[in-house]
């Protein structure tokens, strides 16, 4: 039986879905949302499933774009959005990184998107906050009926030695831990699909599903990336460069933080193509329109 095991990543613009099979062969499939919510989230992955034959699906694993949350199951903020900008500024003055090391285990960067200023963020804005998840939280949900996350995807709220929510957080935050998402590894089986109707035939119940991480950490999972002193570049929308470390640093201007057994230590960009069309528009000062970039691509 030629099995196969399907690859599922929530992107910021679309889903795609990499099915591996045990000769090797691949299936690559991708659906841009038409709405950037809920139901556009899940519309497309639905689209992508009636494509596909499930027959001889061994398991599920899950990846995903951080810093988008789901508020009370209604609100979205998605992580390039400038919400939390001011409790970030508020939380950095507040408290030091020798505080940060010993409730989350990570030195935390000027990123407005992580957990700690955008709870803060929507405690302040929505008040009582009876859900709060982000994106593959969601479709874990929808896929099993487990409300469940990895620790990597709420780094910057979770302590990875302990495995769970800094109560001392939660408590300066107003958030209570019952409305997260329950705490697993990311290399766990969470649940089995249940079955779930689509356009052509159905999602059957009870194929595996493995937890996951975000898209970033899973691409170095994915390379192999895991013993200290590796250097690595992550390509994308939101370009990673940086190392693996042993030990936190605790004095830096770059975001630090845990994996796995170790740390990280790297600087992101999230600008992709534009920034190429910015330097030709700088070096030929004129607008370089997308279909002329496409056709030519850059000449320095």
């Amino acid at each position: 039986m030629n099995s196969s095991v399907l690859g599922i990543d929530f992107g910021t613009s679309s889903v795609k879905v990499l099915q591996k099979f045990r000769d090797n062969s691949v299936k690559k499939y991708k659906k841009e949302y038409k709405r950037k919510d809920r139901k556009g989230w899940w519309d497309a992955i639905l689209s992508i499933f009636g494509e596909i034959n499930f027959e001889n699906v061994a398991a599920i694993g899950l990846a995903s774009q951080v810093g988008t949350y789901l508020v009370n199951d209604k609100e979205i903020i998605h992580w390039n959005q400038a919400e939390g900008k001011e409790e970030l500024q508020e939380l950095l003055e507040k408290y030091s990184s020798t505080v940060f090391r010993d409730e989350l285990g990570m030195v935390h960067p000027r990123l407005n998107s992580y957990p700690l200023p955008r709870l803060l963020y929507c405690k302040r804005t929505y008040g009582k906050i009876s859900k709060l998840c982000q994106l593959k939280d969601e479709i874990c949900e929808k896929l099993t009926g487990e409300y469940v996350t990895d620790p990597y995807s709420w780094r910057g709220l979770i302590n990875r030695e302990k495995m769970v929510y800094s109560p001392f957080f939660l408590k300066e935050m107003g958030i209570e831990e019952k409305v997260l998402p329950k705490i697993k590894n990311y290399n766990q089986m969470v649940g089995l699909t249940r079955e779930i109707p689509l356009t052509k035939g159905k999602l059957p119940q009870g194929i595996p599903v493995y937890l996951g991480l975000n898209d970033f950490f899973s691409s170095l999972v994915g390379m192999g990336f895991g013993h200290k002193d590796t250097l690595f570049d992550v390509t994308g929308t939101s370009e990673h460069l940086g190392i693996i470390t042993e030990e936190l640093p605790l004095q830096t201007n770059l975001i630090a933080g845990p994996y796995l057994k170790n740390y990280l230590h790297y600087g992101v960009t999230a600008c992709g193509g534009d920034s190429i069309k910015m330097a030709l528009k700088l070096k030929t000062n004129r607008k370089v329109e997308k279909e002329e970039f496409l056709q030519k691509g850059p000449v320095f």
